[in-house]
């Protein structure tokens, strides 16, 4: 067992729990220097930076000297110790092992994806320059002005498409990617969206028209429209830690976790699926979140008058395929894609092929450890839990009760008690 705790979450709710620790910065490459520039500003005490490339052993970051692994491992006062990973993450299981074999006792460790994060939610109150805090204030509003760009090559996107041709549509976090990649593999062009109602929460009434208009072109033409499901609260979880995107000036997530507790968070994310309550996001909420089962009536019913609860679905095979005057689609369980896959390109190639890759790289995320974390801690609120798993009749329509059995397996020591 490892001797590192990774604190990305705690630090990210509480910015004091760095406070009188022995700071170590593993790497010294450009995401290492800024934590240390940034850290300085901060009044965080740096005790040491590290690196394992020996052609950056002595060179100066700040006011403190590179130094190697050895040398840490004989010079560093080994309790209250803090070490920032500012690597490749595909790197911090092998500086973690490291870290283990030095330690003779329980460290503590953040990834970059923490101590990024620390400074994007706390920047008002860790940093007393307003330089820096304009800075952090102004990515924001980039961040903000970028997802209003994503709606409007959404609608770019829909003009283009034509006559017979293939729209990837559906909840996020349902396998889209791997779609999109093996039939793009295939020589396919897929358009890829994940809402066409208008985004009033995103975009200002003088797009309504245009948007309006585009949608009537879209409906007058006969398209194939792939989309999924998946397992609801796997979904969920994975779709709330989306918007955290590396780019420190694609800021997608801020506005939406102003506390930076991301737990608070995904209680808020399930009160709007349970209650539709909207409230604690007035604005730049997401269109693709909330109840992954009634977005099909926000969307696909809405705008082409099929209710697809009203065909049946495999439950067993995994998919249905539903023909109509206005569009066909294909309709899958992201768990049943492999094995669902040669059906899938027969519809939208007329043809079968070899294999089906899949595209998940959420293993080799950047935001993987604290994900992880978080799927290993959270506290599932029981009411939306039932909501669910407790005569859901949208996900009993995909779902059989021994798949929810073994879903809710996985799910039945982290559900709270009833309030």
């Amino acid at each position: 067992m490892s001797k590192g705790v990774l604190i990305d979450l705690n630090i990210i709710q509480d910015h004091k729990c760095i406070k009188n620790k022995k700071v170590v910065v593993w790497g010294a490459g450009a995401k290492g220097k800024y934590v240390v520039y940034m850290l300085k500003k901060a009044n965080i005490s740096v005790s040491y930076v590290c690196d394992s490339n020996v052609e950056l052993w002595g060179i100066r970051i700040e006011d403190r000297v590179v130094i190697s692994p050895f040398e840490l491992c004989y010079t560093c006062k080994k309790t209250h110790l803090c070490v920032i990973l500012c690597t490749a993450f595909p790197n911090n299981r092998t500086i973690r092992k490291m870290m283990d074999q030095m330690m003779d006792v329980k460290y503590e460790y953040i990834t970059y994806f923490g101590i990024i994060n620390l400074f994007r939610f706390h920047y008002k109150t860790l940093f007393s320059s307003e330089s820096i805090k304009c800075l952090f204030d102004l990515e924001k509003s980039i961040g903000r002005l970028e997802y209003q760009k994503r709606q409007i090559h959404t609608l770019s996107a829909i003009c283009k498409i034509g006559e017979g041709d293939i729209l990837l549509f559906q909840p996020g976090k349902v396998a889209s990617s791997s779609v999109k990649y093996n039939l793009m593999k295939e020589g396919c062009v897929a358009y890829h969206v994940h809402h066409l109602g208008f985004p009033e929460n995103i975009l200002h009434d003088e797009w309504r028209e245009k948007w309006e208009k585009v949608l009537g072109g879209l409906r007058s033409k006969k398209i194939k429209v792939i989309s999924g499901v998946r397992e609801p609260i796997s979904r969920d979880i994975s779709a709330l830690f989306q918007p955290f995107i590396e780019d420190n000036k694609s800021r997608r997530g801020d506005w939406i976790f102003e506390t930076g507790d991301i737990y608070k968070g995904f209680e808020q994310y399930t009160d709007i699926i349970m209650h539709c309550n909207y409230e604690p996001w007035p604005n730049g909420v997401p269109e693709v979140w909330g109840d992954e089962f009634l977005w099909f009536d926000k969307e696909i019913k809405a705008l082409w008058g099929i209710d697809i609860y009203q065909y049946p679905f495999d439950k067993k095979k995994g998919y249905t395929v539903i023909h109509s005057e206005k569009v066909d689609i294909f309709l899958y369980k992201s768990e049943k894609l492999n094995e669902v896959s040669d059906k899938l390109y027969q519809f939208a190639l007329g043809r079968s092929v070899l294999q089906f890759v899949s595209e998940n790289k959420t293993e080799f995320s950047w935001r993987n450890e604290a994900y992880q974390e978080f799927k290993r801690n959270v506290v599932l609120n029981p009411d939306y839990v039932d909501h669910y798993y407790k005569d859901n009749k949208r996900m009993n329509h995909f779902y059989t009760e021994e798949e929810k059995k073994i879903f809710l397996k996985r799910w039945e020591n982290q559900i709270g008690p009833k309030i």
